[in-house]
């Protein structure tokens, strides 16, 4: 089980007009610690651009950042 909380810092907001084929790619890392038995807390920075790669007339994509902090629990 995952408990998640995250910042986006995105360039800009995507509009309600695109295609609705898109492309995802993303790259990132992070590493995991353990706090107690069976309890690991992480952090990640992600880099991820969204866009439909030039399927569609507008194609204007988005880049964003986010920073992932976490604990997960084994069960």
């Amino acid at each position: 089980r995952h408990t998640r909380y995250w910042r986006d810092w995105s360039s800009d907001v995507c509009s309600s007009d695109l295609s609705e084929l898109n492309f995802t790619p993303n790259l990132g890392g992070g590493a995991t610690f353990e706090v107690a038995p069976d309890v690991r807390t992480y952090v990640e920075l992600r880099w991820y651009h969204l866009s439909n790669a030039g399927t569609h007339a507008d194609n204007p994509g988005r880049n964003s950042i986010s920073l992932w902090v976490g604990l997960s629990f084994a069960l």
